[in-house]
């Protein structure tokens, strides 16, 4: 975990109590751990609970002190409701979407190598958005409800306009004035003459053009950004499927226009 210390800070060698609404703490050493920092923080609070010491603010107006009723308020540690199986490293980092506006986008290819994936569009509207499949109707309730999968591929990309590798998401079908196939064209283009910029419109809902030319002389090629993103990918760092909502099924079963479809099928 990070020092939350700026890094201009002298090291501090010497923790001193601390308080904190009345309650006595140790500041946590600079080299400790999340779980260190969580088992301190949650053993001062039960300590301050057992001590009898008041952990709620006085009413405003009365200075009577504010009454909650049992069982309303439950303890969590932060790092497990996050982490429920007790992971507290690093998550990956998403990557971004490359979308494909009607002005259309520039991109440098520098790898062919893409991950499949299978999703589905959900457009209930708490979500409109691609959402990992789970695999069977009876773990995905987008199955249940007879959405179709759709088999996705996802190619990272630099992209040239905001200055940082994305994802390409792609139909994997190679129909004509698909993307897929003529994307892969272009980079098998780039493996002969060297890397190559290609831009990609949208002419209609159902069609694509590509078209690719070499890197003009002063135009950042993305390598920095491209080493790096190797670097990360490499260390577990970004997935490419972070590009896509990856939701549990019980939350999918209660989406309003899921939820309906599963009672009318009998499913609920």
């Amino acid at each position: 975990m990070k020092s939350l210390r700026s890094p201009m800070s002298p090291p501090d060698t010497t923790p001193a109590p601390e308080t904190c609404n009345g309650l006595q703490t140790e500041r946590p050493p600079v080299n400790a751990t999340g779980g260190e920092i969580a088992a301190q923080a949650e053993a001062a609070l039960l300590a301050a609970i057992s001590g009898g010491q008041p952990t709620l603010p006085d009413g405003p107006s009365t200075g009577r002190p504010v009454v909650q009723a049992p069982g309303m308020v439950q303890s969590v540690n932060l790092f497990d409701l996050m982490n429920p199986d007790g992971d507290h490293t690093a998550p990956a980092s998403a990557l971004r979407s490359i979308r494909i506006p009607s002005s259309g986008v520039f991109v440098i290819p520098f790898t062919a190598d893409a991950v499949r994936v299978s999703a589905h569009y959900c457009d209930d509207p708490d979500v409109n958005d691609w959402v990992l499949c789970w695999g069977s109707p009876e773990e995905c309730a987008l199955c249940a409800i007879s959405r179709k999968a759709e088999q996705r591929l996802l190619l990272p990309v630099f992209d040239c306009e905001q200055g940082e590798v994305g994802v390409l998401a792609m139909s994997s079908l190679m129909r004509p004035k698909a993307l897929a196939p003529q994307v892969f064209q272009a980079i098998a283009e780039a493996s002969r003459r060297g890397p190559q910029i290609i831009s990609i419109t949208k002419p209609d809902q159902m069609s694509f053009s590509v078209a690719s030319w070499s890197i003009p002389p002063g135009v950042d090629d993305g390598r920095t950004a491209i080493a790096k993103f190797v670097q990360d990918r490499e260390q577990g760092l970004v997935r490419l499927d972070s590009v896509y909502l990856t939701l549990p099924n019980e939350t999918l079963r209660a989406l309003p226009q899921v939820a309906r479809k599963l009672a009318l099928r009998g499913l609920a």
